[in-house]
Order: structure tokens, then sequence, then C-alpha cells
């Protein structure tokens, strides 16, 4: 750092410094605007723009915007008056009418900066101006606004016998978002400086005759060329790919278009490169470099059109394009032609010259390439391909392991026998996470051995998988394996596990829930329990009300298991009814507002006169969200036998409730039963 940086650190930190007379800060802060360091002066615009808009202070500022000695001063104080909102354009405007010099420049600057509409009117006479500089700073100014008053004025100034004035004109309205007619715009396509200015509204003109002056800015200067190629664009999205590029084609400019599209493809912006790849979609040419730069971004509307438009026929320019191609370009020419084949059938010959460039491309070394196939191969694949698709999913990179897998998938939709033959050979020292979910779903329990065998594995996610895979057998044999996975130090295998557990149910599934609540991590408790729930394992009640003032993640798992073993009770009696109202008693003392909340929700499933006596305790919590969940509750019982209940205490909450979502649950109580009533 140097040491005029020095100097220029030290000045920027002390405008922080606290001082004992704000007005003298306040001046001290003016006065940096007009640091010769930038760092200096953004920082006092900083804290200018959260400072009170004072008539004083908005004085200082007006008065540094109309000086013309410090560019960087003028710069900052317009940046303040910008942050500062409504006072400060008004004070903008009030300097604008008490002065008839050329600083009515700077304030129209001032005022196109702050973006305030109310300025649009002053800005519109100002445009009108005799001084032609500040008439073109108010006309800039307008355009920023935009709105109806910026389109007028511009409007007005199409009609002017200055060509100056007519281009900027259009290239206001063009900046404004603003749509004029082909009737409009055809009288300024004759002068060739205006014509060029025209090229973006020819796109909004919503008429194919826009296409023939638009194929004739192709030939122009590269900047109109790339207008001309983002309007023609603009124009199919309106019109539709096919008459445009029907149109385009009867101008006879194929040749000046494709030198058009290859600048812009090599050399354009991101936006330009995008439109003109919508272009060369349409007219179906340079698609090598038209899918290299469309693989940098997502596809327009129009140029998804253009390719279904073109369909299947597309699938052979498409791969042999891709030849020449980077390899995201050809990733996403292989992936468009093999959803394009889909749109109809091509012939025997295409479909072969598609299958083996989608095995070619599998065998790539660029991953987007072998991804890009292997998704191709998901409806293309065949019976001879299983057991290079099993090589590939065993591959060390995850993304082409489990795309693999998804190709494998499909080929079992189309040729089951196959591919389960193919999966008989899997290494599980190598299989990938998705393959064992694969081996599950397709080989059933015949996978067992080799799922037994992945709970071992070195890598958590790989044990993981397998626990997950064996419990979507649904199969009893499979529980001791998942009673072993509990003691597993990585909680995504408990997890996985507790899964399995809930879905095959039953006695065993639960006596081996039962152990995981004890010693586990807070998260296999807070699942085992409800896994318990969800089984509704009553002996488990017990155990459960044990975890009631435990931590909250568990407590609220615990009441929530309580609330479901009920619901789920083949013969409910009144005995379990009471139980679990003392339950919920119980979690409602809890410190947690989650295990209070979880107790509103479970009183669902007591008789009504029990819930309605744990209700009327929710709506005493100082939580909203758990009153919330009791004013829900208790809708739900009017038109009841707790109707009388009900009813006298959502009006008694409506009185003294003050949060707006809860007062909004008591509105939609009263305004439900209304509906129903008529």
């Amino acid at each position: 750092m140097t040491r005029d940086d020095d100097s220029a650190e030290v000045r920027r930190r002390s405008l922080r410094a606290p001082a004992a007379d704000p007005t003298e800060q306040v001046e001290r802060w003016l006065g940096a605007l007009g640091d010769p360091d930038w760092r200096v002066r953004q920082e006092a615009v900083e804290l200018l723009a959260a400072e009170a808009p004072t008539e004083s202070l908005l004085e200082v500022l007006v008065a540094d915007v109309a000086q013309r000695e410090n560019v960087g001063l003028r710069n900052a104080a317009l940046e303040v008056l910008a942050g500062l909102g409504a006072p400060a354009v008004a004070r903008l405007r009030r300097a604008l009418a008490e002065c008839a010099g050329g600083e009515r420049k700077f304030y129209a600057e001032a005022l196109g900066e702050a973006g305030d509409p109310s300025a649009a009117d002053d800005l519109a006479a100002l445009a009108r101006d005799d001084d032609p500089n500040v008439a073109s700073a108010a006309l800039d100014a307008l355009v920023r606004l935009g709105g109806s008053v910026a389109e007028r004025e511009l409007r007005h100034r199409l009609g002017s016998d200055d060509a100056f004035h007519r281009v900027s004109a259009l290239d206001g309205l063009a900046r404004i978002g603003a749509r004029l007619s082909w009737r409009e715009l055809a009288p300024l396509l004759e002068d060739r400086v205006t014509r060029r200015a025209a090229l973006p509204l020819l796109g909004r003109s919503g008429d194919l005759a826009a296409v023939a002056p638009l194929s004739q800015g192709l030939g122009d200067s590269p900047h109109s060329a790339r207008s001309a190629l983002g309007s023609l664009a603009e124009l199919a999205e309106e019109l539709g790919v096919v008459p445009v590029a029907e149109a385009m084609e009867r101008s006879g400019a194929r040749e000046t278009l494709r030198a058009a599209l290859g600048r812009t493809l090599a050399d354009g912006d991101r936006d330009t490169r995008r439109r003109a790849t919508s272009v060369a979609f349409m007219v179906r040419e340079l698609l090598g470099p038209a899918l290299d730069a469309a693989a940098e971004d997502v596809l327009a509307p129009v140029a998804a059109e253009a390719l279904r438009e073109w369909g299947a026929d597309a699938v052979l320019p498409l791969l042999e394009a891709s030849r020449a191609c980077v390899a995201s370009g050809a990733a996403l020419a292989i992936e468009l032609a093999a959803e394009l084949s889909t749109l109809a059938a091509p012939d025997s010959a295409v479909r072969q010259v598609l299958h083996d460039a989608l095995l070619e491309g599998a065998s790539a070394s660029s991953p987007d390439l072998v991804v890009a196939a292997l998704r191709g191969l998901v409806v293309h694949a065949r019976a001879e391909d299983a057991p290079q698709l099993v090589a590939i999913s065993q591959r060390p990179s995850e993304v082409e392991a489990a795309a693999a897998c998804e190709a494998l998938a499909g080929l079992a939709e189309r040729d089951a026998d196959a591919t389960r033959a193919a999966l008989a050979d899997v290494d599980v020292e190598r299989a990938s996470p998705a393959m064992l979910q694969l081996l599950a779903r397709l080989r059933g329990d015949e996978s067992i051995g080799v799922l037994r065998a992945a709970i071992s594995a070195e890598a958590p996610a790989l044990r993981a998988a397998a626990v997950e895979a064996l419990g979507t057998l649904d199969d009893a044999r499979v529980v001791d394996d998942l009673a072993l996975a509990l003691a597993d130090e990585d909680d995504r295998v408990c997890l996985a596990a507790v899964e399995g557990l809930a879905r095959i149910g039953g006695e065993s599934a639960a006596a081996v829930l039962l152990q995981a609540i004890e010693g586990s991590s807070v998260a296999v408790q807070a699942e085992a329990a409800r896994a318990l729930g969800a089984i509704g394992h009553a002996p488990a009640a017990v155990r459960l009300r044990d975890l009631l003032e435990g931590s909250p993640a568990v407590a609220s798992a615990a009441i929530e298991a309580l609330g479901r073993i009920v619901r789920v009770a083949p013969e409910p009696s009144a005995a379990l009814g009471d139980a679990l109202a003392a339950d919920i008693a119980r979690a409602q003392a809890h410190e947690d507002p989650e295990v209070t909340r979880a107790a509103a929700l479970a009183a669902s499933a007591l008789p009504p006169a029990l819930a309605v006596a744990r209700w009327r305790r929710a709506l005493e919590s100082e939580s909203w969200h758990v009153r919330q969940v009791a004013v829900r509750g208790l809708t739900g019982l009017l038109g009841g036998p707790a109707d009388d209940d009900a009813r006298a205490l959502l009006g008694d909450a409506a009185s003294g409730e003050r949060d707006p979502m809860v007062l909004e649950a008591i509105e939609d109580a009263f305004a439900g039963e209304r509906r129903g009533a008529r």
C-alpha cells in the first residue's frame, strides 16, 4: 500500500469516528464527498444516505450536484440524493423550477438517478427545452424512469426533422420496452441511420413484414447484426418459429445470416449469443457453434420450440455437429438428439446411429458427455448394453454411477431378465449407493446377500444405502441386519435402519426400535419414537412417556408417537383416551414451544371433550403457533358434539388475540361455517 493509500485509508476510517456535535459530523461527511479518493467518497455516501433528509442537508447536496468543478463530488452527491427518497426528489424539483441555466442538466440527471415517477412531467417539459444539453439530459432521465409519460415524449420526438432526435427517441423507446407497430416503424426505415436504431423495436412489432428489414440489418455493422438477430428471435417468440423462419428464407439473406451468426456466436455477449443460438436452430445453420453457446446457458423457449418443430429429423444433424463441439456442447447435442428421437419414431438406420453415438459417449473421458449419453440410454439402451452399464455404474464418479443406474432402471422396464442377469455380477466392493437401491428394486430378496455384505463397507454413504435398500425389501428376515446397523457410528446408517424397521413393522421390528431409544443420538431417538408411533405399537407407550421430559426433539417425537398410537388403535377405549390426555398435559408443561405445539397437534386424537380441555390450555401459550394449532383443532369440532364449548373458546380467543396469524385462523373458522350455512 502506498503512502497515498495509507492517507486515504486514514481519512476513510476517520469518518466513522464518533463526534460530540452531530451537526459537525454531518458537515465532515459532506466535505468528504469531494475527497480525491473514491473510497473516502463512498464511505461518506453510505453514512449520509442513512441520515434524515433535513432541509439543510438537501440544500448542500443540491448545490454539490450543480457545481462544475469537481465531477467526483457531483457524482457522490447524486448517489446520496438518489438514496434519500421523496424529500430529495421534491427538493430537486424545486431547484429545477427556480433556475433557468445550464445547471438544470444536472438536476435532470439527479431526478433520473432518483427514479421517482413524480418527476416525469417536469422532465417531459424540460425535454423540449431550447438548450440541447438540458433537453438531452431530461430525455435520458425520462428513459430511466420509463412509464407512459416517457413513452409519450419519445414518440413525439419520432416526428422531428432532426435525425439525431429520431435516433435518440428510438433508442429510448427500445430501452423502456415500448412496442411500436409496423405502420409506425416503416417510415423510419427509409433513412439508414434511423433504420439501425429501429432494429430492436422491429422485434416487438408483431408483423412478419419486419423480417425483411431485419434480414437487411444482418449485413450492417456487427452491432446492428446483433440487434437484428435479437429481434428475429423476439419476433419468433410472438409469431412462432415456422412463419419467421420461412420469411427469412424468402428474404434471400442466408449467406449474410450465416456470417452474422458466426460473428455473434463467436464474439457476442451472453444475451446476444443466447438469441443467436435461437436463430441458428430456427434456420438450422451453424449447429456446432450454436450448441457450444447453448451449453453455457439454458435454452431459450424459442430455441426449444425450433428444435421441437425440427423433431426427429434433427437427430443426425445434431450428432454430426457434436463432433466439432467442445465437451459441453457435444453433451448437449447428444442429449437433445436422444430426446428429439422420442417425438417421432426415426427409421432403423437413424436409431442405430443414435444408439452407437450414445454408447460411444458413455465411454468418453468428459463427465458431462458420459452423463448426457447415459440419460439417453435410459430410453435407448438394449439388452446387450446391460453389462457395459453395470461396469459404468461401478466407476468412482458417483454422478456417472447414478446415471448408469438410471439407464439400467430404464432398460429393466423393457427387458427385466437381461438387466437382472447383468446385475448378478455386481462387485459389492465397487458398488455405488444407487446400485444398491437398484439391486433391491430389481432382484428383490436375491439381493439380500450383497446388501448384507455392503453393511460392512468402509464408506458411511454406502453402508447407509445398503441399509436403506434392505429396508425397502419389506422382508422380516432383514430385521436382524437392521438391528445390527443401529450400532453404526454414523447417524445416516442408523436413521436408514429406523426407516426400514418402520416400513417392515411387526413385533420384532418394534422390539428393535425400543432398543434404539436407549443410548442413541437425539436424532435417532426421535426417529425411533416416531417409527413406533407409525407402526402403532401400543406397548411402547410406557417407554415413550419416559421421554416426555427429555430433549425438545425427542419429547416432540414421543408425544407425536403417543397420539399416533391412539389414532391407529384397532379398538379405541376410554382408558387410551384418558392416558393420552394425561400425556399431553405433561408435554404441555414442557418449556420448549415445539413440544407444546406437538402436544396440541396430538390432541386431535382425543375424544372431543378431552380435546377441548387440552386446546383450552394451548390457547394460553405464549407462542402464536401453539395457539394457532389450538384454533384449527377447535375449528374441526364446530358442528359436532363439542360445538358449544369450541365456539365459546374461539370467541374468547378472538377478543384477546393480537397475533395476525392466529386471528386469521379464527376468522377462517367462522367464515367456513358461514360458507357452509349458505
